[in-house]
């Protein structure tokens, strides 16, 4: 198994909860993936069974943050 990969985040945690209270249904788990993350949760399994998504869908939205930020997240 390899070592998760840490991504720093941008946004600070009070950005993210009002993001995720304003943001529509189907974007508040990429959003909760990013509050997991200021948890110190970064393994693919670990969020996947916190947000309730697949792996394939954490490992994507993983990398379209570290590729293009909250935007390409968000998208």
């Amino acid at each position: 198994m390899s070592k998760p990969q840490i991504i720093t985040l941008q946004e600070t945690q009070e950005e993210l909860n009002v993001l995720f209270k304003k943001s529509s249904i189907h974007l508040r788990p990429r959003i909760k993936m990013l509050q997991l993350m200021y948890q110190s949760i970064f393994s693919i399994d670990d969020l996947a069974v916190g947000v309730g998504v697949s792996r394939n869908s954490i490992a994507k939205w993983k990398r379209n943050y570290k590729n293009g930020g909250i935007e390409s997240l968000l998208e």
